[in-house]
């Protein structure tokens, strides 16, 4: 009786030790975390830069911001008849503006289309 119970009790300390399914949800619980915990620190490094932009910047160069992001808005899908006059509109201000704007928040595209052609402008 005594040996059957060792048995017993020698089983089921294998069979605790050897359930993997706790390990492993432990295990998908800690890569969740880690995968939040990284575009956490991600998304404050963003914010904490836009902060460090905007609070850098000059009032003319923020008025200049805010009167491009109002022409762009009413510029819309360029096809109304006013759309000229804001993609003017929308130029002048960016040209006032563009110390003010990392080149890296824009795509090749938009950089070469939107932000005016000097030497030395970026680095």
């Amino acid at each position: 009786l005594l040996e059957a119970w060792e048995w017993k009790r020698l089983e089921i300390f294998v069979i605790a030790i050897s359930n993997t399914s706790q390990i492993e949800n432990l295990y998908e619980h800690r890569r969740i975390h880690e995968k939040n915990l990284s575009q956490n620190y991600a998304q404050l490094a963003a914010n904490k830069t836009w902060l460090a932009l905007k609070e850098n910047a000059s009032d003319k160069i923020l008025v200049a911001l805010q009167r491009y992001k109002i022409a762009v808005q009413h510029y819309g899908k360029g096809t109304g008849k006013n759309a000229p006059r804001y993609r003017k509109d929308a130029q002048v201000a960016l040209k006032e503006a563009t110390a003010a704007i990392p080149c890296w928040v824009m795509s090749h595209l938009q950089v070469s289309e939107s932000m005016p052609a000097e030497l030395g402008l970026f680095d």
